[in-house]
C-alpha cells in the first residue's frame, strides 16, 4: 500500500501545474550495502539536475540480498516507513530489478531500510523528478 498523503501531494503537485521531468539518466549510487535492520539515506535534490522541491524521484533499481524475502523499504527521510513503496527479493544472492516513485522529504532525500536480510543496493539511476 502507497501513502495516500504522498500520492495526494503528487496528484495536487500535477494538478496544480507540476509536472514529471525526464533527466538524463544520473546515476545515485553503486553498491552500498545495507545491513539488516538498518538505513542508508540518499540525497536527490541538487544532483544530476534535480532541483530543491522535487516530490518525487522515478527510480531504476537493482538489489541482492543475503536471505530470502528481505524487503526495502524506501521512505523521505525523518519520516515512517508504513504505507510508502517497498521492494522485496524473493530469492537470496539473486539480482532484482524494477523502476519505482520514491517520495522525497522537504530536504530532497529518501531512506531506504533493509528488513530481513543484508542488502546489496547495486547501480541505481534516477530518471525522471516530480515537482
Amino acid at each position: 500500500m502507497i501513502n495516500k498523503t504522498f500520492l495526494d501531494g503528487v496528484e495536487n503537485a500535477l494538478q496544480a501545474g507540476g509536472m514529471t521531468y525526464f533527466i538524463t539518466p544520473y546515476h545515485l549510487t553503486t553498491n552500498p550495502t545495507v545491513n539488516s535492520g538498518a538505513t542508508r539515506d540518499q540525497t536527490c535534490t541538487g544532483v544530476g539536475g534535480i532541483p530543491s522541491g522535487a516530490l518525487a524521484v522515478w527510480v531504476a533499481i537493482s538489489i541482492t540480498c543475503s536471505a530470502a524475502a528481505t524487503s526495502l523499504n524506501l521512505y523521505p527521510t525523518g519520516g515512517s516507513a508504513t504505507g510508502y513503496p517497498q521492494v522485496s527479493a524473493p530469492v537470496a544472492s539473486q539480482f532484482f530489478e524494477t523502476a519505482i516513485l520514491i517520495p522525497l522529504s522537504a530536504g530532497g532525500q529518501f531512506t531506504a531500510k533493509s528488513n530481513g536480510g543484508n542488502t546489496v543496493m547495486q547501480d541505481w539511476y534516477i530518471y525522471a523528478y516530480v515537482i
